[in-house]
């Protein structure tokens, strides 16, 4: 027997008890994921009774997140435009999605993908929504 196949059959060997470790977590997890789905589902069934009863305000709607994602690329190069551009959008006071791809040439991506670049941009506070114009149009400024 080689050095190869003793090694093979030692790794074999310390590994058989790890698989039957994992069958029963597989297993407990099963289990355990069950039993939350009932409890979940029972939960649901009590809040339901209580809010018709009357006895307890109905649960909040949790709200929809209406911005769409956007690549981390794409993202990163309209971040990297912006600061390139700095002096340029400084200058004339503010700008707005339609400003950056008419007046000052961003036209690798489309009005859509810069309208979530721009909102993604204004809650990671590096762009600052300074006002809102006729129309509802956005003019932000660089922080």
């Amino acid at each position: 027997m080689t050095i190869l196949e003793e090694l093979d059959s030692e790794l074999s060997e310390l590994a058989e008890p790890l698989k039957g470790k994992l069958a029963r977590l597989d297993s407990e997890i099963e289990t355990a994921e069950s039993l939350l789905s009932g409890l979940k589902s029972r939960r649901t069934k009590i809040v339901k009774t209580l809010t018709d009863l009357g006895v307890m305000p109905p649960p909040a709607k949790t709200q929809r997140n209406k911005s769409n994602p956007i690549a981390d690329e794409t993202y990163e190069r309209i971040k990297t435009w912006l600061e390139e551009h700095r002096k340029e959008l400084s200058n004339n006071g503010g700008f707005g999605v339609v400003d950056l791809m008419n007046e000052h040439g961003l036209r690798f991506v489309s009005r859509a993908t810069l309208t979530n670049a721009l909102n993604r941009l204004h809650e990671d506070r590096i762009v600052r929504l300074d006002r809102v114009g006729q129309g509802g149009k956005k003019m932000y400024v660089l922080v």
